[in-house]
């Protein structure tokens, strides 16, 4: 209709499109719209990963295989993770040649969430990569709150934070030799 084509330029048009379509089964309009969306939404991080969220459902739903691990990869690449869910997805995907720790450590390097970092280095068992990030997570905070180097506190952090993670990875049922 002639409203729509003239508002497009608002997302919730373009979400009322897409669900229109999903409810028609439409998946293939669906998928030009929300891919469509993602290019005029740019800058807008929490509206790209509703889009990406519900291409990775559609992508899934048509068995379109290198989409959706494309998508997945993009996903955990991008936004912020509140768990594992799509890690868990990832993982039963065929990679399509690509190799598992290439994949993971791009994710690692390109995600800016570090609570889901973390998350993922310790479901990765990375224990050294995660003590890296942690530290550096340390001091940062150290260096924000109290205005100061790291070595300027005379207190051994690097102990404390050594127990703390052992405790969690043990918590996990892991054990450490």
């Amino acid at each position: 209709n002639k409203y729509r084509r003239d508002q497009r330029r608002f997302f919730v048009i373009r979400e009322l499109e897409v669900l229109e379509a999903i409810e028609k089964k439409d998946y293939k309009t669906a998928v030009r719209v929300l891919q469509e969306s993602k290019v005029l939404d740019t800058g807008y991080s929490e509206q790209l990963k509703k889009y990406s969220e519900l291409l990775i459902d559609l992508y899934k739903k048509t068995n379109s295989q290198k989409l959706y691990l494309e998508e997945l990869i993009d996903h955990l690449e991008n936004y912020w993770q509140p768990d594992l869910k799509y890690v868990s997805a990832l993982k039963s995907c065929d990679l399509q040649g690509m190799k598992w720790n290439e994949i993971i450590d791009n994710i690692i390097k390109k995600n800016r969430h570090e609570d889901f970092v973390c998350k993922l280095l310790l479901d990765e068992k990375r224990y050294e990569q995660l003590m890296e990030k942690i530290e550096k997570l340390l001091e940062s905070i150290i260096i924000n709150a109290f205005n100061t180097n790291v070595s300027d506190i005379h207190f051994d952090i690097h102990e404390k934070k050594v127990d703390l993670l052992i405790k969690n990875i043990n918590d996990r049922g892991v054990v450490i030799a």
